[in-house]
C-alpha cells in the first residue's frame, strides 16, 4: 500500500522562467509547477479544502493546507514566487528548501487531497437556510500530519513547527538579508 494512494499527483516543480524586477529579488527565476498530464485542469483553480505534499524523491517532506479561493494554483503561487516578491518568512524558506533540492538533482512534487464544499443547514435571524461551505483544511491537515506521525513517530522534515525545531540559521540569515535589501529597493539584476 502506497502512502500517497488516495491522493492525486498536482505535478513537479522546476526552475521556471527568468522574472526582472525593479526591487531587489533573490532569484533571477521563479519556480514553476508542471502539472501532471492527468491533473485535471478544472481543479488547478476550483475553490477547495485541500492538503498538499511536497514530495521529494518520493518522500513526504512537508504536509500543508489551504482553503484558497484559487485552489491549487493559488497555494502553490505563494511558494513559487518567494524569493521574487514579499513573502512570508515561511514560504521564503520552503521555497529556499525546494531550490536546494532541485539543484542537488532531485525530483520535487506536489500531490494533494481534497474535498469540495459541503451543504449545511444553518440557522438565520428568523429561520434556517441552506449553503455551500468549505470542511476545514486545517482539520484535514492536523488528522492526516497526526496519522503520518502515527505511522512514522515524526512528522515530515520540513514541518518544523509540528516538529517542534527552528528553521535552520542559514535561512533565518538569507531571510533577514533578503528582506533589508528589498526594503532598501536596490536592485542587483
Amino acid at each position: 500500500m502506497s502512502l500517497l494512494e488516495n491522493t492525486i499527483r498536482v505535478g513537479e516543480i522546476r526552475i521556471g522562467k527568468a522574472v526582472t524586477s525593479e526591487r531587489f529579488i533573490k532569484y533571477k527565476n521563479k519556480l514553476k509547477i508542471k502539472y501532471d498530464p492527468n491533473f485535471p485542469s478544472e481543479l488547478k483553480r476550483r475553490h477547495v479544502s485541500l492538503v498538499y505534499f511536497i514530495c521529494v524523491d518520493g518522500k513526504v517532506y512537508k504536509i500543508g493546507q489551504s482553503s484558497n479561493k484559487c485552489g491549487i494554483e493559488g497555494c502553490l503561487s505563494f511558494y513559487l514566487n518567494a524569493g521574487t516578491d514579499d513573502s512570508g518568512f515561511n514560504r521564503y524558506a520552503i521555497n529556499l528548501l525546494i531550490r536546494e533540492k532541485i539543484e542537488s538533482g532531485s525530483k520535487v512534487e506536489i500531490y494533494m487531497i481534497y474535498k469540495d464544499s459541503i451543504e449545511v443547514e444553518i440557522p438565520t435571524l428568523k429561520s434556517t437556510r441552506k449553503i455551500f461551505v468549505p470542511v476545514s483544511a486545517k482539520g484535514m491537515e492536523e488528522a492526516i500530519l497526526q496519522e503520518y506521525n502515527d505511522l512514522f513517530g515524526e512528522f515530515p522534515v520540513w514541518n518544523y513547527q509540528e516538529r517542534g525545531t527552528r528553521l535552520p540559521d542559514y535561512i533565518h540569515e538569507s531571510f533577514a538579508e533578503y528582506k533589508t535589501k528589498r526594503s532598501m529597493n536596490e536592485n542587483t539584476n
